[in-house]
Parts: structure tokens; sequence; C-alpha cells
């Protein structure tokens, strides 16, 4: 199968060329402009630098439930974690993101400690993958092991 380049090039103009179409029907008057200064003003005035309970609730819960799932798919006997608890465990981890992230950013001091988090995290996933494929592949041999046997 061939593909040819003028072909692929003249549909990568035509894509630019609307997107110029675009941006020139978009262009707005002076007075449409001063419009959305004062709205992006408003939204500025509006916005707080302090996280809001609903979003560090929301962040908590998220975490609450990666680690739910993460748990439940990691042991091999079967596991569930009731809403409640999750929910109560979000609401006190609520407390923690608005401690340590106020603002939605990461404190300086834990900041200065972003990138070894991050390889820690990556190094760890990377582990745990490992193991469980090994698990996997151990159980894969006592299972074809016991064909064997049943099977002679």
């Amino acid at each position: 199968m061939e593909f040819s380049e003028s072909s692929d090039l003249s549909t990568e103009q035509h894509a630019y060329s609307q997107l110029d179409d675009f941006a020139q029907s978009s262009e707005t008057t002076k007075g449409e402009s001063e419009t959305l200064s004062e709205t992006n003003s408003e939204i500025d005035s509006e916005t707080s630098d302090e996280m809001s309970e609903e979003d560090a609730i929301t962040i908590a819960a998220l975490g609450v439930e990666q680690i739910a799932n993460f748990t439940q798919e990691s042991i091999e006997a079967p596991i569930t974690i009731s809403e409640k608890h999750k929910e109560e465990i979000a609401t006190k981890g609520a407390a923690l993101v608005k401690k340590y992230l106020p603002n939605g950013e990461m404190p300086p001091w834990l900041l200065a400690w972003k990138v070894e988090i991050e390889f820690g995290l990556a190094v760890g996933a990377c582990a745990f993958s490992v193991y469980k494929q090994n698990l996997a592949y151990k159980q894969s041999l006592l299972e074809a092991e016991k064909v064997a046997k049943h099977g002679d």
C-alpha cells in the first residue's frame, strides 16, 4: 500500500486554510474586546487562591478511589471497600489536601522533592508490575503442572 506525500500535503494545507478563515472571522471589535476584558477581570476577582472544600474533597475522593481499585486488584482475595469507608477516608483526606495543597500547588518543601517522588513512584509501579507478572507466571506453571499430572 502506498501513500502519496502530495495528497497528505494538500490535506494539511486545506486544514490550515480553514483555521486561517476561522481566525479571521472570529476577530473581535474594540467594543467586544472591552467587554471580554471586563468579564475576565470579574472572573479573576471571583477566583481565590485558596482551594474550596468541594475541590479538596473531590481530589481526596479521586485518590481514595484509585487506592481502593489498586488494593482490590492487587490482593488475590475477593475484597471490597465499602462506599461508606471510601467517603469517610475522602472527607478526612480533604483536610490534608487543603493543608498541603492550599492553592492547588505543591508546597515549596515538597516541590523540592518532586523529581525524587515521581521517580520513586515510577520505579515502585514498575517493580509491583513485575512482581504481579511473576506471581501470574508461577500460577500458570502450577496450573500447567496440575493438568500434566492429571492428563497422564
